[in-house]
């Protein structure tokens, strides 16, 4: 059996039998590895990144592109935000008072979504021609909740607004639902009706050892709203690849219930275990689709021998249930993964799967 990039990655969603596993790029954020991937220099990268980012990812002979993260200078590899209250001086007073000119009466309020609609249909298109027979995955185009907002305020003002302005965050949460619930059913049409693969979604709220706020704190302000907003994707069927960083082990069941079919990401360090995971039981009684999970911390950076291991091990896991499987990192490389290791990992996993996914109906899951 040989298969077009788009029918090993759609085969594989639907837990069908494939050649081998789709091999998934994107999350490559050195530019002398993308560079040297593309065959370009680096003046010649850092003119148009997005076309020789593709350009390597094609000669790897990838099946798939996800988001595609790119580093935004050379010497930076991965966006993030720090612990200093130092976001212009901002408080959780300033969070409260912003959130407080929104009109709670009226949620959906200059919501255009005939304008999100075509932004949508138009940057995915555009995406999908650069990469040509590579399927695209959208990163993130919309939120479960829009609700974590620490990348505009900082931790320290964000997290602390939570906690010591409970009703405000609640009505907040309460706001967004309705608001996010329809863009949400409009995302739903939009990508049923041009076949995009599934929704590709998730916040970070949780470090490697607990979540940011408490569970109970989730479930009163947080889960029932999300639950609300993703209504749509739940009753129209659509596959959710929910990304996971962090140890999410405590709030599993809720994203469920929002719908989650599937995990992108999943750090062992962080108590989320592939092999667990992937015979967990996830909305509507199915399998998650595994689309991971090569770790950019414990794995890639290590001895080629961890590195083989761990994509055996991914492997094998997933055989047991017939497929089911994207291989994609847990998170962006820096460089702190050597590129052998990166090429060595898809070229090992391109072999190695051969013939293993015999799809869902050929096998009696087992752990």
């Amino acid at each position: 059996m040989t298969l077009t990039k788009r029918e090993r990655v759609e085969r594989s969603i639907h837990f069908e039998a494939v050649d081998r596993v789709p091999l998934c790029g994107g999350y490559i954020m050195v530019d002398k590895y993308l560079a040297a991937l593309a065959g370009c220099s680096l003046e010649q990268f850092w003119k148009d990144k997005v076309k020789w980012a593709i350009e390597a990812y094609h000669r790897m002979d990838m099946d798939m592109v996800c988001q595609l993260c790119l580093p935004s200078s050379p010497d930076q590899f991965r966006g993030g935000y720090s612990l200093e209250s130092d976001k212009g001086g901002k408080t959780p007073e300033q969070v409260r008072d912003d959130f407080g000119k929104l009109d709670y009466d009226n949620p959906l309020e200059n919501l255009d979504l005939d304008a999100l609609e075509e932004r949508w249909v138009s940057d995915h298109n555009e995406m999908q021609r650069l990469c040509g027979d590579m399927v695209w995955q959208d990163g993130f185009p919309v939120s479960p909740l829009p609700f974590w907002y620490y990348g505009t305020y900082g931790y320290e003002a964000y997290l602390s607004f939570l906690l010591l302005y409970e009703n405000e965050a609640h009505r907040y949460a309460e706001y967004q639902s309705v608001r996010q619930r329809a863009i949400n059913a409009r995302y739903a049409q939009v990508l049923k009706r041009e076949g995009w693969p599934f929704l590709y979604l998730g916040d970070d709220i949780a470090t490697t050892r607990s979540l940011f706020v408490a569970p109970d704190y989730l479930s009163k302000h947080y889960w029932p709203f999300a639950q609300h907003a993703m209504e749509p994707f739940r009753e129209a069927k659509v596959n959710v690849v929910w990304h996971c960083d962090g140890n999410l082990t405590a709030v599993i069941p809720q994203m469920i219930q929002c719908g989650l079919t599937g995990f992108q990401g999943g750090q062992r360090e962080a108590a989320m275990i592939f092999e667990e995971l992937a015979f967990m039981r996830v909305h509507g009684g199915r399998l998650p689709i595994m689309f991971g999970a090569l770790s950019v911390t414990t794995e890639l950076p290590r001895d080629y021998e961890t590195v083989t291991a761990a994509v055996e091990h991914q492997i094998d896991i997933c055989a047991k249930r017939g497929g089911g499987h994207i291989l994609f990192m847990t998170n962006t490389a820096c460089p702190d993964c050597p590129l052998e290791n990166i090429i060595g990992a898809y070229e090992h996993a391109r072999e190695y799967s051969k013939g293993k996914y015999v799809g869902e109906a050929g096998v009696r899951p087992r752990k």
